[in-house]
């Protein structure tokens, strides 16, 4: 992700504390682009 740029995702795999931070990131970052 690159200034504007909010169409990067992280590839998250597993259950583990690791996994629900990458999809904490990626829910921000899609409410970001949303707005």
């Amino acid at each position: 992700m690159t200034d504007s740029d909010l169409s990067g995702r992280i590839p998250v795999e597993g259950h583990d504390e690791l996994a629900q931070l990458g999809h904490t990131f990626n829910d921000m970052v899609e409410r970001l682009d949303d707005s």
